[in-house]
């Protein structure tokens, strides 16, 4: 059968079964799968998707469960400029998933289509019990998308509003986040924007790292890219400043020492009433010490989160191994019972 690429407008001749389905020229999947396979590729040319399908949302549709390939829409979770989350049910193999489906129209442009298949392929590169686990990555009718493990819990940040963690359990999860992070930077990868909002605690209370929109793949070259990115409140000093030689590891070092620093406290280190004043604070003033806002906190921990915060990448920990060796080494000190791990501190 004749169909027409919805990607390139190229007309082609549409075998039957998935590929009549997906409606993408071989030219367009020989593209896609060149950069799958860690090729730069050049979408300049390409237009960006016609639209979103409809059945991909679920608004004012309460009453029926809408589908976008094989995905039952269950409902949305999240947006921002560059995709879309749905929690989906996975019909063929009957498993929920979370599902991200880039943003159609102008906003799927040759550069945020490069950006989107460069998040999947380099967060699928990753294989921790500790970080969000991807399935798929596919165009389905000229639409990409990508496929996560579905995590039911709430994220980290909800707990913190509840105010400070106990220490111990504050340590226990910063530990297996920085164990997470290990395994990350041993494949090339930074994440680059990690907060407690990407931090989901799952229903046993695991921490699960998400959220590799603006991750660096050292091992594909994307250094080049590592622009002036992130969450105010967790970028180090050199994503701020943009020294883009310097954005490494370390900048994750820092990112989950502000996080251990906020389960401790309640609070980030710096805070201020503009961009531009927390950026201010973090290039110019020192952390205060953790132990000012909760007096139980040990001088061995404090430091701890201090070394995270330190300014120049080269006086933190030297990875995030290290920082989470150093964390083991605190837990064993401070069993559950004594002081500083005792009941209260569970």
């Amino acid at each position: 059968m004749k169909s027409v690429c919805p990607h390139c407008g190229y007309p082609f001749d549409a075998a039957s079964g998935r590929s009549a389905r997906s409606a993408v020229c071989p030219r367009c999947q020989r593209t896609f799968n060149a950069f799958a396979a860690g090729e730069t590729i050049d979408l300049s040319a390409a237009p960006p998707p016609p639209a979103e399908p409809a059945a991909a949302t679920p608004a004012g549709q309460a009453d029926t469960q809408p589908h976008f390939h094989e995905y039952r829409i269950l409902g949305e979770l999240g947006r921002g400029g560059m995709g879309v989350v749905y929690r989906a049910m996975q019909e063929t193999l009957e498993r929920q998933v979370a599902l991200k489906v880039i943003r159609a129209g102008e906003a799927a442009g040759a550069d945020e289509v490069q950006r989107f298949l460069r998040e999947a392929v380099t967060a699928a590169k990753l294989r921790h019990p500790n970080i969000v686990t991807v399935y798929e990555l596919d165009v389905v009718d000229g639409i990409y998308y990508y496929t996560m493990e579905f995590i039911e819990g709430q994220d980290l940040g909800r707990l913190i509003q509840a105010g400070p963690l106990p220490l111990r359990r504050a340590v226990i999860l910063t530990l297996k986040v920085a164990r997470a992070l290990a395994h990350a930077h041993a494949k090339g990868v930074v994440h680059r924007d990690l907060k407690p909002g990407n931090i989901i605690l799952d229903e046993a209370g695991e921490p699960m790292v998400t959220d590799f929109g603006l991750a660096l793949d050292l091992e594909r070259g994307a250094r080049s890219s590592a622009y002036a990115a992130g969450t105010p409140w967790y970028m180090a000093p050199e994503q701020i400043s943009d020294q883009r030689e310097a954005v490494g590891p370390a900048c994750d070092v820092y990112a989950l020492g502000t996080v251990l620093f906020e389960m401790l406290t309640g609070r980030v280190p710096f805070e201020g009433t503009s961009v531009e004043d927390i950026f201010e604070a973090i290039t110019n003033r020192e952390p205060p010490d953790p132990r000012a806002h909760r007096p139980e906190i040990d001088a061995a921990l404090a430091e701890v989160c201090l070394t995270c915060l330190r300014k120049s990448p080269a006086q933190r920990w030297a990875s995030a191994a290290e920082l989470a060796t150093t964390l083991a080494a605190w837990l064993a000190r401070n069993p559950p019972g004594d002081a500083a791990g005792g009941p209260s501190a569970q």
